[in-house]
């Protein structure tokens, strides 16, 4: 039996082709701007069956009266908490191991934030089991402000830094990059600023791809509650044509996040966590629609 709300009513443990798992951990920013760790369980909340329209683990569009995917293509591990007795460290270290212990089994990952540093420990349990992956992020800011000296962690605005210096992944392609800034961030080579129309021609072939997606990413006026925001930022439809343009392109998201949806800065309605939701269903909607394909796993 469930012990805890599953993501649009799934079932709970790891039998799905995509598996779940909320990442409560918000330590990767300033406190004064904490807020995201309580975001894997408002989503979770925010999908329930009275919010949408679920029948047996089934969840449709009702725009266009499509099935989306169904209970066997999803369950849910819950969260993984932080324990206050240990340390950050040990606590992203076992995100790691966890995804590392999903994706040698077989799975798409499907990862509940959290701030953005959660992404750093997913991609190096990638990196664990040799799955090697091109990364597309969705993001109004770049991540790459100076990585902290031996010794200091990475934050959630070092932390692409860190996935470039340690060869996490093929390259990282970001879509939303936009603001001011006091000095022009570092450039490595693995990581370019592409805008939309740019993103086809931008993906490495026969290289799958891990989509991590920051709440920010979208313009304030759809998407307020998040701590950074930027105005000018992009429509949902982005998510849709990102999703579309991987498809194009022949490739299949191996894995996904959702970020720095900070429940704090929402309205009385949740309307940045609806959001986040229907972006959720449509990451699941790609990663088992990939599966289900004939392609394997690269």
């Amino acid at each position: 039996m469930k012990s805890f709300r599953t993501l649009f009513g799934c079932e709970a443990g790891a039998s799905g082709r995509v598996v779940a798992l909320g990442v409560p951990y918000d330590r990767g920013t300033d406190p004064e701007h904490g807020g995201a760790a309580a975001a894997p369980t408002l989503i979770r909340s925010l999908s329930g069956p009275e919010h949408h329209c679920l029948a047996k683990g089934q969840l449709f569009d009702l725009a266009s009266r499509s099935q989306l995917f169904v209970g066997a293509d999803l369950s849910d591990l819950g969260n993984l908490r932080f324990q206050t007795s240990g340390t950050d460290d040990a606590y992203l270290a076992q995100v790691g191991d966890a995804m590392a212990t999903l994706v040698h089994a077989g799975k798409r990952t499907l990862v509940l934030g959290g701030d953005h540093l959660v992404t750093l420990a997913v991609l190096r349990g990638y990196a664990q089991v040799g799955r090697r992956v091109q990364v597309v992020q969705l993001d109004a800011h770049h991540d790459l402000d100076e990585h902290p000296v031996s010794g200091e962690r990475p934050t959630h605005a070092t932390f692409m830094s860190a996935v470039a210096d340690e060869g996490l992944a093929a390259q990282v392609l970001q879509v939303g990059v936009r603001g001011l800034s006091p000095y022009l961030p570092r450039t490595p080579d693995t990581v370019r600023v592409v805008g939309l129309g740019e993103l086809e021609r931008a993906l490495l072939p026969a290289t799958d791809v891990y989509l991590t997606v920051d709440t920010d990413a979208f313009d304030p006026a759809a998407a307020p509650a998040v701590s950074y925001p930027e105005p000018g930022g992009l429509g949902f439809d982005a998510l849709d044509r990102v999703l579309a343009t991987i498809r194009a392109a022949g490739l299949a998201v191996a894995g996904a996040d959702w970020t720095e949806y900070n429940p704090r800065f929402d309205t009385a309605h949740h309307l940045t966590g609806r959001l986040v939701v229907r972006g959720v269903a449509a990451l699941v909607t790609a990663m088992a629609q990939a599966a289900h394909g004939t392609a394997e796993l690269r």
